[in-house]
């Protein structure tokens, strides 16, 4: 969620010292950037980069909607729930 949190904030870790503001992106594009962006970089956007019909079923389940308005800093706080690759779970975590 580290690069999330920066690609939003441009800030530390700690919400202090944000450099290059007019760098920041809202929330949808960086993660489409990370989802979307990732397949064409990687000439993959055909069968991955969206949840999609016909298209790979991978993604992350996260443990908070990261869209709820609130504090930047809680997307660091945020985990992965689960994980599916082609369909099947190969991540759960422990309660």
């Amino acid at each position: 969620m580290v690069w999330l949190y920066t690609a939003v904030t441009r800030a530390d870790l700690t919400g202090e010292g944000a450099w290059n503001t007019e760098e920041t992106l809202d929330l949808a594009t960086a993660v489409r950037a990370a989802t979307a962006g990732s397949a064409y970089a990687n000439f993959a956007e055909a069968d991955r980069g969206s949840v999609t019909p016909g298209k790979a079923a991978d993604l992350v389940v996260l443990s908070r909607d990261l869209f709820e308005p609130g504090d930047p800093l809680a997307i660091l706080d945020t985990r992965v729930v689960a994980t599916i690759v082609d369909g099947e779970i190969v991540y759960r975590a422990e309660p």
